[in-house]
């Protein structure tokens, strides 16, 4: 579909019917990557996998009150929709954005503005010049991602498929990456300063915040979130022993089961 702006926007309808349900993946992924949250969670809902602006596609399928559940950047996302939806229900899988704590020691501050740095650089390095080629440079950067996935802990069934997703045909054989680099460039672009959990502070709609442990944030992090959930009765924080990216396949049953019990309340 087209948005008001004139972006297209890229979206998987499972069908079915019930509440929407819809899935957002994370940076650096595409929503093939959500399918297998769509399996184990759509058998009772209308569900749909996007894969850009929120909003446009839930007026455009007429979906009315939903349901979002987000990994990564796709949580923080859903965090922002959240707040300005009251009436739908979000869960967050491990979904920080970039910015600073509000809480802790300059030490423990400095570690976490070190930790989001690491994690800029990361980003930039999956989307290195060029962004666009022929159809040789694109089957050698299927080729890189394919190889990259399992090293970061991606064993999806559908990896290869979303590693080829991630090129798309502009014409005259030429393909582009998707996502391009001035979205993560974008998501850096402040001062580091901004409030790391903004995107759930004000929210009035149930929320649920899944905190992979084992995803090499610093533990300030954990006082961030105990705090944010002492001040906002909407917003519950579960932990999970988990990687970063281990809801997207190797633990996905674990953490469904975490979300049909609070989308069950």
């Amino acid at each position: 579909m087209t948005a008001t702006d004139g972006v297209g926007i890229a979206y998987r309808d499972y069908g079915q019917s019930g509440r929407g349900l819809v899935l957002l993946h994370g940076g650096g992924a595409n929503l093939e990557s959500m399918d297998q949250f769509a399996e184990r969670l759509g058998g009772s809902r209308r569900t749909v996998a996007i894969a850009s602006d929120v909003a446009a596609v839930v007026r455009a399928l007429d979906l009315g009150p939903v349901d979002v559940v987000g990994h990564s950047m796709g949580g923080f996302v859903a965090g922002f929709y959240g707040i300005a939806n009251p009436d739908a229900r979000v869960v967050s899988i491990d979904g920080f954005g970039p910015g600073m704590v509000t809480v802790g020691s300059d030490a423990e501050r400095a570690e976490w503005r070190s930790f989001q740095g690491s994690m800029k650089a990361a980003f930039f390095a999956m989307t290195a010049p060029p962004e666009s080629g022929d159809l040789a440079w694109r089957n050698e950067q299927v080729a890189m991602l394919r190889d990259v996935f399992p090293r970061i802990g991606y064993t999806a069934p559908n990896a290869a498929v979303m590693a080829e997703r991630n090129f798309v045909d502009a014409g005259g054989g030429v393909y582009r990456r998707r996502p391009p680099r001035h979205l993560f460039a974008d998501a850096f672009g402040d001062d580091g300063e901004t409030d790391i959990l903004r995107m759930y502070r004000h929210a009035t709609c149930p929320t649920l915040i899944i905190r992979c442990t084992e995803s090499g944030a610093p533990a300030v992090l954990d006082a961030e979130l105990d705090a944010l959930a002492s001040a906002n009765d909407a917003v519950r924080v579960v932990r999970l022993p988990l990687t970063h990216l281990a809801p997207a396949w190797d633990a996905i049953d674990l953490v469904v089961t975490e979300i049909e019990r609070f989308l069950s309340r």
